[in-house]
């Protein structure tokens, strides 16, 4: 007979799970990753023009912090902090910005298209949902709507009832109330 032992972790498509889904575990590999490819951005920031440092930005930062964000970017604040770091340090490197420049300005004015962590999982929950409404994504999430009181009153989604913090934290959750947040005109194009 065969003794089968609890995992701490486990690694499923890329993705770290722990028992609490806490995220710790995978955001932490996501650190390790990105932090060698932040500091190679340091060692060439002087000698590559801009385009090439946010190609590399994009190829192997931005690839991993867009990675299943809708899952794992819903962590607290204090788990996703050192990635946030991670990530500033990075795009000042990119561009070229002193480390006491103001990160909200920086991302608001001087680094294009690139957005902090808490962004990124903003846009592709709201963006996941959108695609799970129209059909284009095959999953098991049962969407309802609450029935507007007028003819002109907005439809919107019906977060799933959570009993936990942590359930609090699900996309199916969560992603209703944050797709809820956006104008009309964007949830109905």
């Amino acid at each position: 007979s065969y003794l089968i032992e609890r995992a701490q972790t486990i690694k499923y498509l890329g993705l770290i799970m722990d028992p609490h889904l806490k995220w710790e575990a995978h955001i932490k590999n996501i650190e390790t990753k990105i932090s060698c490819a932040a500091g190679i951005l340091w060692k060439l920031k002087s000698q590559l023009p801009k385009s090439t440092k946010k190609t590399i930005y994009t190829a192997l930062i931005e690839s991993h912090l867009n990675y299943l964000t809708p899952i794992w970017g819903s962590a607290s604040d204090s788990t996703l902090k050192a990635l946030q770091v991670i990530q500033n340090r990075a795009l000042r490197n990119v561009y070229c910005l002193d480390r006491l420049d103001n990160r909200v300005q920086m991302y608001q004015q001087q680094v294009d298209r690139f957005l902090p962590i808490r962004a990124i999982f903003y846009v592709n929950t709201a963006s996941f949902i959108f695609n799970c409404l129209k059909g284009n994504y095959h999953n098991n999430f049962h969407f309802s709507f609450s029935i507007p009181r007028s003819p002109r009153a907005r439809r919107f989604l019906n977060p799933q009832r959570s009993l936990s913090q942590y359930g609090s934290r699900r996309i199916s959750s969560m992603g209703p109330k944050i797709f809820n947040d956006l104008p009309e005109n964007i949830q109905n194009c």
